[in-house]
């Protein structure tokens, strides 16, 4: 299964992401970067993920990352969200999220914490993700949360959702997996 594919800016490697051991003919787990001219693996490239990669999103020169996952190329350090170096795979330290929590419903199995998506504003600045989760960067956040990714390093912005802290009916969870913004990044469809 691949979820998600992200390139980088030349489209020279392509990016990508899901539940997956093997991407022609090579090794890997969950994760791969691929050269588009070749279709070969860049063993260069970190590419092991302990759960599904879910969402890939170049960025400035980072590619944020998120899923099922608490470990990636070896970091435990960002559990279902992290960035990564684009040539190494390895986790760069812009994102610091401290994901956790998830959504107990009354008479529902509840699913365990995991990022599902995630879309960039078109201004270039803001990230939407959203997943099953109730605290990110030590705050309150149901579902979704914003990310400000024009610092050193990306932090959680005081926007909510709190909207999305409810469930369809008393025995059906209710979960959002994806996320748009209007052209002028003013609103957020759900």
């Amino acid at each position: 299964i691949v979820n998600s594919i992200a390139f980088s800016p030349d489209c020279s490697t392509a990016y990508l992401g899901g539940q997956f051991t093997t991407v022609n003919g090579t090794s890997v787990k969950n994760l791969a970067a691929v050269s588009t001219s070749t279709g070969a693996v860049i063993t260069s490239f970190g590419h092991s993920a302990n759960g599904q990669v879910e969402t890939l999103q170049y960025y400035n020169g980072h590619l944020l990352t998120g899923g099922y996952f608490k470990s990636i190329n070896g970091s435990t350090a960002n559990a279902y969200m992290a960035s990564l170096n684009p040539a190494t795979g390895k986790d760069d330290g812009f994102i610091h999220l401290s994901i956790s929590g998830n959504y107990q419903f009354p008479g529902v199995g509840s699913n365990p914490t995991r990022v599902y998506n995630q879309q960039l504003s078109h201004g270039g600045t803001l990230d939407l993700v959203e997943g099953d989760f109730t605290s990110v960067g030590g705050v309150p956040r149901q579902q979704m949360f914003m990310l400000n990714l024009s610092g050193s390093t990306a932090t959680v912005t005081g926007w909510n959702a709190p909207e999305l802290n409810t469930d369809c009916n008393y025995n059906e969870a209710f979960y959002a997996q994806a996320a748009a913004w209007s052209p002028d990044d003013s609103t957020i469809y759900v």
